[in-house]
């Protein structure tokens, strides 16, 4: 039994150095990470966590030119380290995080796998919510902002349950250029 224990963090970083013509080889770097109060049970099977905070992350995804993305292979690579043989089914555990305050997330994406490269950048995001839980009926406070590009945006504030997943939430998107996409519709059609 884990009870009450924090982690601070700063500074975690994972690089990948397969493809040397992307302009960043990161896959990920957190600048500051902070969890308290984690807690695990395992005669229960409650897993909590009082807060996690975070701020500065940043994660680069692409799609290599053979259409597999470099997490596809990262996790492929994982399982292969893994000899250990598959558990059987036990009791789900419950997961609960009373605040979560996420700030200042970058996520990048390239598709290599087009006739003409694309490149899509979320963020800055941020991330609020209050009383996550896996229990069955169990309602969060959500408050998601993000943009996409320069002039295009999503935010969706509300209220929300994962199991059954429900919610009820405003979102607002705005700005969208569509031609922003423009590289999967060539893919697609015949014009030029």
């Amino acid at each position: 039994i884990i009870e009450k224990t924090s982690f601070v963090g700063t500074s975690i970083e994972f690089n990948d150095t397969t493809i040397a013509t992307l302009p960043e080889n990161r896959l990920f770097s957190i600048g500051a990470l902070r969890i308290t109060g984690l807690s695990m049970n395992p005669n229960t099977h409650i897993f909590s966590v009082d807060q996690l905070f975070s701020r500065s992350l940043q994660a680069n995804s692409w799609m290599a030119s053979d259409g597999v993305l470099n997490v596809q292979r990262l996790v492929n690579e994982l399982k292969t380290l893994s000899s250990e043989e598959p558990q059987t089914a036990s009791k789900p555990w419950t997961v609960k995080v009373a605040d979560i305050d996420i700030d200042e997330y970058l996520v990048n994406y390239w598709d290599f796998s087009l006739e003409r490269d694309a490149h899509y950048s979320l963020g800055p995001m941020r991330l609020a919510m209050k009383g996550l839980e896996t229990t069955m009926g169990q309602k969060a406070g959500l408050d998601f902002s993000a943009k996409l590009g320069e002039n295009s945006g999503i935010s969706v504030k509300g209220e929300f349950q994962l199991v059954p997943l429900v919610a009820d939430a405003e979102i607002v998107i705005q700005g969208i250029d569509l031609r922003q996409f423009q590289p999967y519709i060539d893919a697609q059609s015949w014009v030029d």
